[in-house]
């Protein structure tokens, strides 16, 4: 099944970017939200888009699906392709979803969030790191004899994790001033 091949690949790309130096911290430079970031499950997670930079103004977007027996790409401005072959196989299904055990980090600030430093919320608006894992899910039986169906499940893990800068005064700042 060369195209959960594929599915895997492009997932684990989401997020990149070409600039990343520009999301890193360095003292007086301020860093940058990557816009490419988010991933969209939409239907029960059988559509996911998502966006990565593969060149300087070729950032998506990106995505899979299943339409009516078959699994489609979205190819940036190319739009929706056939990524599975109808006259070979039927996918009966398709999902992509996270698979619940991602794992997040607080990333630590110079200085506390509130004034008081014992107080509870002292790191709520101190940025996160998130490493994220989806379950890909894909169904399918043969076009000319329904007797042969087949499945696989694979897990990837995002190589770009998601940083979120969670001051909720204003979310472009990665650390209170």
């Amino acid at each position: 099944m060369l195209f959960r091949s594929i599915i895997t690949r492009q997932l684990r790309r989401a997020g990149a970017w070409t600039r990343a130096d520009m999301g890193v911290w360095q003292p007086g430079v301020p860093a940058i939200r990557n816009r490419n970031s988010s991933i969209d499950e939409t239907g029960g997670g059988t559509e996911i888009t998502f966006d990565y930079q593969r060149a300087p103004g070729l950032d998506g977007p990106y995505g899979f699906k299943l339409e009516d027996g078959v699994i489609k790409s979205l190819l940036s401005t190319a739009g929706w392709q056939d990524l599975t072959d109808t006259n070979v196989m039927i996918v009966t299904s398709f999902s992509v979803t996270p698979s619940g055990d991602d794992v997040t980090y607080t990333i630590p600030c110079p200085k506390a969030c509130t004034a008081d430093p014992a107080d509870a919320n002292a790191t709520a608006c101190w940025p996160t790191l998130t490493m994220r894992r989806y379950v890909v899910d894909i169904a399918a039986r043969s076009r000319t004899d329904e007797n042969v169906v087949r499945s696989i499940r694979s897990q990837v893990r995002v190589r770009n994790e998601l940083v979120a800068f969670n001051d909720p005064v204003d979310p472009t700042v990665q650390c209170p001033p």
